[in-house]
């Protein structure tokens, strides 16, 4: 992740005879992207210990929130609080290992540097409607992708409480890879936020 530098060079002993000898080398930035994009159908069927099927989500038009986490993350829905405070964004920055990039979370939700998220949208959480900081998945404004942090880790957010990246269940809508019901980007750290287990977990509050 991140940016980088690339140079090129031609004839670097100057073995060949050119009209021009200085237009031999070149260069360009490239940028690895911070950020991984899950997206999908949301038709899958919840079956007991038993194998009887309990509910068929398949058949339903549901609506809903997802939640991604570290997996060593530990947290219950009704704690989270949008992640909107002075300075949250690039404490989550630190945290996640993003401060210098060009995606980074920040420059993301805060395009106008006053270290505040400048969108926002709302979502309901464990119950509670709040209006959460957000971004565009891809690129349209279809499917969001908003960030909370965990109040019982602390009620300010300081860096250490666990992060959860939220999207809404937005059912058979065009996203930039197709029509599917969820689309959502993660930072490509997230998994390595907390503890040692390099995974994400995904939590679905469907209604």
């Amino acid at each position: 992740m991140g940016t980088y530098r690339f140079d090129a060079f031609a004839d670097v002993f100057n073995d060949i005879d050119e009209a021009n000898e200085t237009n031999n080398q070149d260069w360009a930035n490239y940028t690895v992207s911070a950020w991984e994009i899950l997206y999908g159908k949301y038709n899958y069927n919840l079956t007991l210990v038993g194998g009887d099927i309990f509910m068929n989500w398949s058949t339903v038009n549901l609506t809903g929130t997802i939640y991604y986490s570290d997996s060593d993350s530990v947290y219950n829905p009704v704690d989270l609080r949008p992640l909107t405070g002075p300075n949250y964004l690039s404490k989550a920055d630190s945290a996640l290992g993003m401060t210098y990039f060009n995606d980074s979370i920040t420059r993301l939700y805060d395009p106008n540097g006053d270290t505040w998220p400048d969108y926002f949208v709302d979502m309901v959480i464990a119950g509670n409607q709040y209006s959460v900081p957000a971004i565009n998945s891809t690129d349209s404004s279809t499917f969001v992708t908003g960030i909370m942090y965990d109040s019982a880790d602390g009620a300010s957010y300081t860096g250490a409480n666990d992060l959860v990246f939220v999207t809404l269940i937005n059912m058979s809508k065009p996203g930039r890879y197709g029509t599917y019901d969820y689309e959502i980007r993660l930072p490509s750290t997230l998994s390595r936020l907390k503890g040692s287990l390099s995974q994400i977990t995904r939590l679905d509050e469907v209604s």
